[in-house]
């Protein structure tokens, strides 16, 4: 949970000192290990900033020492959206991150996840129509639920009306399915009628 926090709280500073037209620069040389769904977070609102602000703003970052990490943040996407080059080579060999595959779109449509489903059709071929469904479920409640109304920062009245967007990661590895998926709208909490 405090790591949660830490990270939520760190996120709220990001998005306040973007808007306030800062250039910013994420300091990642520490970071030892990343945890998906945490990332998954990170890259959301960060993408996020840059999607509203329309690129008003610049935010990059240090590379980290660990070798591990810095692969995570080139294969998931996030040295791409802060403009930082690729030193490393995956491999298959790097097992905690060459299976990591990325998604981001606006509607109910598996083909916005088509590339990060292609990865994991050829590994999991029984259950790849159930997969499917699962994330076009997911994509459904973040697209119909989740945006109903302001998340309550600056950023909201900013964001495109059209803007319901969801990311997903999803690996196979030594034949499990994980899949992370997420949006940035109200939450669950604040979304609950207040009487039943």
């Amino acid at each position: 949970r405090s790591l949660h926090h830490e990270l939520t709280k760190f996120l709220r500073s990001l998005r306040k000192l973007s808007l306030n037209n800062k250039s910013i620069i994420i300091d990642f040389s520490a970071t030892e290990k990343v945890h998906s769904s945490g990332m998954l977070l990170m890259l959301a609102e960060i993408d996020r900033i840059y999607r509203t602000l329309k690129h008003k703003h610049h935010i990059t970052c240090t590379y980290p020492a660990d070798d591990v990490v810095e692969k995570v943040f080139q294969q998931v996407g996030l040295f791409n959206l802060l403009g930082k080059a690729y030193r490393l080579t995956i491999t298959e060999n790097d097992r905690n991150v060459y299976h990591w595959k990325y998604a981001t779109g606006i509607c109910v449509n598996p083909q916005e996840a088509d590339q990060m489903l292609k990865g994991v059709r050829d590994q999991v071929p029984k259950g790849y129509l159930r997969i499917v469904t699962g994330v076009e479920e997911a994509m459904d409640n973040a697209v119909h639920h989740a945006y109903l109304e302001s998340r309550g920062d600056r950023l909201s009245g900013m964001a495109a009306a059209d803007e319901r967007r969801w990311w997903v990661f999803a690996e196979v590895l030594d034949g499990w399915l994980h899949v992370n998926f997420c949006d940035l709208g109200l939450g669950i909490p604040a979304t609950l009628p207040t009487k039943w």
